[in-house]
């Protein structure tokens, strides 16, 4: 709907009613839950049920005539015959997502121990997260969409009046944007993306809220819902602001208080304050030195 709806003028989409534009989405949304029903339901309720209720593996520590050795195998296959000692030990496991914390526990102190049982008992069911995990492919399919609808625009709009500039004369832009200047701009977040996009990703997915498949999944949806209808309606928001929104409040309503690292989040809109005045003063300083080179 959001494309077809007063789409881009190059797909002659601006011409197509509004009730066009709903006949098309909702006949494309049927359509795609058909698909979805009939292949990938099975697919996916086939591919859970056979990975069994719970995939962890143990380690066996086994004695097989007097020759001590250690082999990974599942529960229900022993390695050892049946006249021989064997030993399980639960395999290492992962540590709640923190980049602050190691990440594997093997075992040791008591403190170790009770903090592995405190994350175990925040698990989900190992059906429930396979699912969520398959599905979250799309909703960051869909966020990856409202983002580059959204921000690409935000990040290249100096630059679009600069070109109005230069083409008309005047910053009140009459044609429209070229392609290439749109292609800059994907290409220039996904640089960005690329280069130091992993730090806002630790930031987020590990150390401002512990997130799961289903978590993951809610604030993907919610923060890609708001920025789409922001864009459609012209507000140039953040993505980002909208996802930090999401992890806090879905880590608080999860959780608890307890489920958000408040201190971090702190820094995060105290640095959302700051970069405003911060750009403005920059932006005021390299103007005043141009006016400075240009009178000379």
């Amino acid at each position: 709907m959001s494309v077809a709806h007063d789409g881009p003028k190059l797909l002659m989409l601006d011409r197509m009613p509004w009730w066009g534009s709903l006949t098309a989405a909702l006949t494309l949304g049927l359509f795609s839950g058909i698909i979805v029903y009939l292949f990938v339901v099975p697919w996916q309720r086939k591919r859970i049920i056979l990975s069994g209720p719970s995939g962890e593996k143990k380690t066996a520590l086994c004695t097989c005539d007097k020759r001590e050795t250690t082999a990974m195998s599942i529960i229900s296959e022993n390695p050892c015959s049946s006249n021989s000692d064997t030993k399980e030990v639960a395999a290492p496991k992962l540590r709640g997502n923190s980049s602050a914390s190691p990440l594997l526990i093997v075992g040791g102190s008591n403190a170790e121990e009770s903090q592995a049982e405190s994350d175990k008992k925040d698990e989900e069911q190992p059906e429930v997260s396979k699912l969520f995990s398959f599905l979250q492919v799309l909703t960051a399919g869909f966020g990856s969409f409202a983002h580059g609808g959204n921000d690409v625009s935000n990040a290249i709009g100096p630059l679009i009046a600069l070109w109005a500039i230069y083409a008309e004369g005047s910053a009140k832009q009459e044609a429209d944007t070229p392609i290439l200047i749109l292609l800059y701009g994907g290409l220039g977040i996904s640089a960005g993306l690329w280069i130091w996009g992993r730090r806002v990703i630790r930031t987020l997915g590990q150390d401002l809220a512990r997130i799961t498949p289903t978590t993951g999944f809610t604030i993907e949806v919610g923060a890609a819902v708001t920025v789409l209808l922001a864009s459609k309606a012209g507000l140039p928001v953040s993505t980002t602001h909208c996802k930090v929104g999401s992890v806090v409040c879905v880590g608080w309503a999860s959780r608890g208080g307890e489920g958000v690292s408040w201190k971090l989040f702190r820094n995060i809109a105290f640095a959302w304050l700051i970069t405003v005045p911060v750009a403005g003063c920059l932006s005021a300083g390299c103007m005043a030195i141009f006016k400075e080179v240009l009178t000379l």
